[in-house]
């Protein structure tokens, strides 16, 4: 599924077709964010990633205007707790610093329209950056769980 606007290109892919652009790119794209997590430099599971894609489980929303400019990865399976309801958990969403406030609202609403052409139910977003949950809101997402986590000692914040 492909869509244009002016020169910027969506599409809907397979984690595995951009995989190694994301993978170029991941360290800059940690540097590049203002509100890191706790956990330090990314440190993906490929493999899984890339077993999830194979399933047709990990896709990816691109946006391109001659290079990638922007991303947002989504794994994708039954609630577990209601296995009836499918459900996309966003992995991560980067945009370039230049093209942030232009294309990121559009991002999230192409994303959620591929997502529903695929049967998905819900998409859930958990997230550090407040900015990007002022424009869920904006695409009509609405806070509707809580996330609590108790970090342990296991992780260490020198990593950082």
């Amino acid at each position: 599924m492909e869509f244009m606007n002016t020169k910027m290109i969506y599409d809907f892919v397979s984690f595995h077709e951009v995989a190694e652009e994301i993978a170029k790119n991941l360290e800059n794209h940690y540097d590049d964010v203002k509100e890191k997590d706790d956990y330090g430099r990314p440190d993906l599971d490929w493999d899984i990633y890339l077993q999830l894609s194979l399933a047709g489980k990990c896709k990816v929303v691109t946006a391109r205007e001659g290079k990638l400019v922007g991303y947002s990865v989504f794994c994708i399976g039954n609630n577990l707790n209601h296995k009836g309801v499918i459900e996309a958990s966003n992995a991560g969403i980067f945009i370039d610093k230049e093209y942030r406030g232009k294309i990121t609202l559009e991002l999230i609403r192409l994303s959620d329209e591929y997502l529903k052409e695929i049967g998905v139910m819900e998409t859930i977003y958990v997230l550090k950056d407040d900015r990007i949950g002022t424009l869920l809101k904006r695409a009509k997402y609405k806070a509707r769980h809580t996330v609590w986590s108790n970090r342990y000692d296991a992780i260490s914040s020198s990593s950082n």
